[in-house]
């Protein structure tokens, strides 16, 4: 069954020749490939975009009402179509923030976390005295049995998080120092700027950790009372 162009309320046979990307005009044109000469278009003066040059997988863009279309950048596998305030969207690569990892293909995008359960963090057991965090996303199991030391990262990122669990067998197991200038606010209570710390009071109990900026972290208390000094 042969292809049919409908134009102005007639239909007429087109050629394969005939079919292909035609540019908008402002006024009439005409089609080649068909049984007859019939007007294609015409195209009120309001109407004045136009079809740029075209490449395979780019995406045509509007540059404004009386400019023409254009083509954004070619994207790679994972890439995907980001705008800004002045200009043309561009296909683009997102960056992973902490404990993200990305995979691209083709069509597709994985995002995962990397920390693993519970609670998206990545534990370890700390059987030693004392332990220095440097990993944001992992959590603690001190297990030596008098106590860990452990002491927080001096140059933190916002948001970089470390959760500690007592399961020694010592009331004080988990002992949380940090660097000099910095400090932990733990409900209404804030530890001493550069010689304090946190300390377990009891077996089992839990404590996040998060560092939001100027030398300050935040505590959550999941499990028991810790000693603020």
């Amino acid at each position: 069954m042969p292809d049919i162009t409908i134009l102005d309320g007639y239909a007429t046979n087109a050629t394969t020749s005939g079919i292909g990307v035609l540019e908008v005009a402002t006024d009439a044109q005409t089609q080649q490939g068909v049984t007859s000469s019939i007007p294609l278009a015409v195209t009120p003066s309001s109407l004045k975009f136009k079809l740029g040059d075209q490449y395979q997988y780019s995406v045509m863009l509007c540059d404004g009402p009386s400019n023409v279309l254009q083509a954004s950048n070619i994207g790679t596998d994972g890439q995907v179509l980001i705008a800004k305030s002045s200009g043309h969207a561009q296909f683009a690569s997102i960056t992973a923030g902490s404990n993200i990892t990305l995979t691209p293909g083709p069509n597709s995008l994985e995002i995962a976390a990397s920390g693993g359960m519970p609670g998206g963090m990545t534990w370890v057991e700390i059987s030693g005295s004392t332990k220095n965090p440097t990993v944001s996303g992992e959590g603690y199991f001190a297990t030596n049995a008098t106590s860990v030391t452990f002491t927080l990262p001096a140059a933190p990122s916002i948001g970089d998080t470390y959760k500690f669990a007592n399961v020694s067998t010592a009331a004080d197991g988990v002992i949380i120092n940090y660097n000099a200038s910095q400090y932990i606010t733990f409900g209404n209570q804030t530890s001493t700027v550069t010689t304090g710390s946190l300390t377990s009071t009891a077996i089992g109990d839990i404590i996040t950790i998060t560092y939001f900026k100027s030398n300050q972290f935040i505590a959550n208390a999941e499990q028991g009372n810790w000693t603020v000094v």
